[in-house]
Formats: structure tokens, sequence, C-alpha cells
């Protein structure tokens, strides 16, 4: 089992065909993205560049979801090749949080940018809050984001074979659901 499945339609025209009967193209969806592109990151220190407020997903009825994509840099631009990437996953009971917020004993962006002076990108991501979606509406999220970076991967600079989640709190129940089973047998 890895991090994410695969789509079971990945655009408008693969949707209007599974509507359809008998090979006939069904009732048309309108054009609508699901997910914007990463844009242009902003250096935010010698070792850090930020692509910030990424939607990743568009969910009818709901927020846009969001996440930073922190990535490694050098003095002289990206490190080379791709990179391993860490999802974090804000904490808040399920109930409140935001990607931006690390626990209240660590500095301000700490762990991004200390993950970026060891070569290894971080993307936080925001999720629909349980007053917002029941569980496992969270986990979907995550999901749907690690499907997002992998998608974006060779633009991003990161190793989609590489990736790993962390969290604290809820976000950390959240992290290990959203992980690869590896029992063995």
């Amino acid at each position: 089992m890895t991090l994410i499945e695969p789509a079971v339609a990945d655009t408008a025209a693969d949707l209007n065909t599974a509507a359809g009967k008998d090979g006939q193209a069904g009732p048309a969806f309108p054009a609508f993205p699901a997910f914007d592109g990463p844009g242009v990151a902003v250096q935010v220190s010698e070792v850090s560049a930020v692509h910030r407020e990424v939607s990743y997903a568009r969910t009818v009825g709901f927020r846009p979801l969001t996440m930073d994509i922190w990535l490694p840099r050098t003095g002289r631009g990206p490190v080379p090749g791709p990179v391993p990437l860490v999802l974090w996953v804000h904490g808040g009971a399920f109930q409140l949080g935001d990607r931006r917020e690390l626990p209240p004993t660590f500095p301000a962006d700490s762990v991004f940018s200390r993950l970026n002076a060891a070569g290894i990108a971080c993307a936080t991501v925001d999720y629909r809050l349980a007053l917002e979606a029941p569980f496992p509406a969270q986990l979907h999220d995550l999901k749907a984001a690690v499907r997002y970076l992998r998608a974006h991967a060779q633009e991003l600079g990161i190793d989609p074979e590489r990736f790993g989640a962390w969290g604290e709190s809820a976000g950390g129940h959240l992290a290990r659901a959203a992980g690869p089973d590896r029992r063995p047998g």
C-alpha cells in the first residue's frame, strides 16, 4: 500500500466518458480546476524558499484546501537532485489549528527551516476540521495533498518515492493513518 491511491478519473473528460452509456459521452461536467499549480517560490532565508497558499484541492461546499511547500535552497538556488519531503500535519484536537502554526514550545517556522537546512522539503497542509466535515474527510484531504505533491514532484524538485509524514497531536494521528501500512505478512 502506498501513501495514495490512484484517482478514479483524472479529468473532466474522463468523468464525461465515465458518465456515458455504451461508449457514448454522458452529461458534460464543467471545466473546474481541482487545484492550482504551485506558482513561484519566494526565498525566505538562506536555506528556504516557500510556495505559499497553494490550493491542492477544491471540494464543493468547502473552503479551498491549501498548503505551503518549503523547499531547500543553497545560496546559489535549488539543492541538486530531487529531495525527500516531509508532510507536516498540524494538531488542534481535530477542531482547530492551521498549517502555519507549530506547537507553542517551537519557534515560528523552525521545523520547516531546519528540515530545509538538512536538504529535506516540507509541505504544511490544512485539512477540513471536524466541525466542517466528519472523519475520514481529514484523511482524504491529506491523501489529496500527497497526490498533488506527487503530480508536481518534478516541477518542485522533490522525490515522489521518498515522502514521510509528521504531525503533532491530532496531526500525528492523521500522519500515521495516512502513511503506508508495512506490517509483516
